[in-house]
Order: C-alpha cells, then sequence, then structure tokens
C-alpha cells in the first residue's frame, strides 16, 4: 500500500516559478536572484517540463493517488497565426476564441494541464457561498467561456454546482446513478480567484494527504492539520534547487510505507 492517498500541489503558478527558476539558473542569494529576469527563450525549456511534469502524474493516479492541483484563474486569448502584432496604424486583430483556463504561463502549457486532467473544476462563489462549477460558464457578454471538465457526469448532477468538498461531492454522486461512472482515483483542477478557499477543499480528499505548499496557502489551515493525517511540505519557488527537491518529494509518494 502507498503511504499517502492524496497528492495535493498548491498552486499551478507557483511550480510554474520552480520550473523558471531552474530554467533561469537562478542565484539562491537573493540580491543576485532579483537580477536574474524571465526571457522569452526561458519559455520553451521551463514550460516543456512542465508539460513533462503533468503527464508524469497519470502515473501517480494510476498507482492509486487522487492527484489535486489549485490554481488560479486566467483569461487566455487566441489570435489567428501570425499573433496580435499589426503594422503601424493598423488596428490589432481580434482573437478567434477567448478561453477562461487555470493560471499557467505559455500557450500550451494550460492546454496540456487540462487534457491530462480528469476533473477540472471552477471555484466561484454560489449564494456567497465558495462552489465547485462543472458547467462551461460564460466568461462574459460575446466573450468565452470557462472551461470545465469531469469523467463522471458531473453537469448532470446538482445542477453541476457542488459544495467544495471531495466528501461531499462522493456523497452526491453515490447516491446517483453516475456512481456507475465513478472510477477513482482522478487528477483534479481546482482553479479560481485567489482567497476562495481553493487550499482549505484539499483537507477534504482522502487521507493521509501530502501537499506540497509553494505559496504558502496552508498558513490559513494550519490549526486544521492533524499530524500523520496532513503532511505538509513547503517550497520556495524563487530557489533553484527547489526544482529537484519537487520533483523528489512527488516521486517518494510512491514509496509504500
Amino acid at each position: 500500500m502507498l503511504k499517502y492517498k492524496t497528492l495535493a500541489i498548491d498552486s499551478a503558478s507557483e511550480l510554474a516559478r520552480i520550473f523558471f527558476s531552474w530554467e533561469m539558473k537562478a542565484p539562491d542569494n537573493f540580491l543576485e536572484s532579483m537580477e536574474v529576469i524571465r526571457t522569452v527563450k526561458h519559455y520553451p525549456g521551463a514550460t516543456e517540463r512542465l508539460n513533462k511534469f503533468v503527464r508524469r502524474l497519470k502515473d501517480f493516479r494510476d498507482a492509486g493517488l487522487e492527484v489535486v492541483i489549485t490554481a488560479h484563474e486566467d483569461i487566455q486569448k487566441v489570435y489567428p497565426r501570425g499573433g496580435i502584432i499589426t503594422a503601424k496604424g493598423e488596428a490589432p486583430r481580434e482573437p478567434v476564441s477567448i478561453k477562461g483556463l487555470p493560471d499557467m504561463p505559455g500557450d500550451r502549457c494550460p492546454e496540456e494541464v487540462c487534457r491530462a486532467a480528469d476533473n477540472i473544476f471552477r471555484v466561484r462563489y454560489v449564494n456567497g457561498k465558495p462552489a465547485w462549477i462543472a458547467n462551461l460558464e460564460s466568461i462574459g457578454p460575446d466573450c468565452g467561456m470557462w472551461q470545465c471538465k469531469d469523467r463522471f457526469g458531473a453537469r448532470t448532477l446538482n445542477g453541476g454546482i457542488f459544495p467544495p468538498s471531495y466528501e461531499e461531492l462522493l456523497r452526491i454522486v453515490l447516491e446517483s446513478k453516475q456512481k456507475d461512472h465513478w472510477f477513482p482515483p482522478f487528477i483534479w483542477v481546482l482553479y479560481g480567484p485567489f482567497g476562495i478557499g481553493k487550499t482549505r477543499s484539499l483537507l477534504t480528499f482522502p487521507r493521509p494527504i501530502k501537499i506540497l505548499d509553494i505559496d504558502d496557502g496552508t498558513k490559513s489551515i494550519q490549526r486544521e492539520i492533524k499530524a500523520g493525517e496532513v503532511d505538509v511540505v513547503k517550497f520556495k519557488s524563487e530557489k533553484r534547487d527547489e526544482y529537484s527537491r519537487i520533483l523528489a518529494e512527488c516521486e517518494s509518494c510512491l514509496n509504500s510505507r
């Protein structure tokens, strides 16, 4: 048996920053690292490593781990070939599509993450309380959609709106006909605005849980963390050497008790 039942990464944007710190060869000295600035040339290496990492998470899921990634939300505009560069005096081209996606760098990386994930829920307020949204919802008038995805027919349950809890979601599924489509474990992406409780919802996933805390989000739940049930490993995203450490912490989840 595996030691953990859930591996959680909080959050995607800070995970990406670790990969960029490695690609940029950022010094550990803070004052020196301040002078190392991200440029376009750093994107191919960092984002492709990130894509490989996310695809590797499928092996963790297949070994029996629930995998959860939290992320902020972002609006991505997709332009026709040639980008948004226009001749002097000409109006910029209109995007061919607009998508609401998890906040990750580059054009392809958010799409790679969404393809690898089984369940992607946007977190927003419903009647003043946070909720997981399984429905595709409009970003705004004449705009695109906030992207969501699931493997068990979530949109046919509860109006596609759920309490922000794995336990509550599981109860709803098991009391419905969709239980025949529920084949855990899954890779989850929970994305939405900051401060809405995404980190807190990690505690509702099967325990024991390992949380890789890269943006210090577990400060908000530290009183609810029980030793032996939730292990938190913290990282500094600006430090180059954290890249190898976070990979090692992930791989250690595949070890037996």
